[in-house]
C-alpha cells in the first residue's frame, strides 16, 4: 500500500494537478493515483467518497 493518495484532475488538462503528481514522482515518493473529472455534476460526490471512505 502506498504512504499517500494524489487526487488529481487530468494532468494534460490541468496544470495544479499536474504539479502535484511532479512533485511526488520527483521525490519518489509512494502513491496511489485516483483521477477525478473536473466540471461535471458527480465531481464533488466521488471525491468525497475518496476522502471519507465509511
Amino acid at each position: 500500500m502506498a504512504d499517500f493518495t494524489l487526487v488529481i484532475g487530468n494532468r494534460t488538462t490541468s496544470s495544479w494537478s499536474l504539479r502535484g503528481w511532479l512533485a511526488l514522482k520527483i521525490t519518489a515518493a509512494d502513491f496511489d493515483e485516483v483521477m477525478v473529472w473536473f466540471k461535471r455534476p458527480e465531481t464533488r460526490a466521488e471525491i468525497e467518497a475518496i476522502c471519507r471512505p465509511d
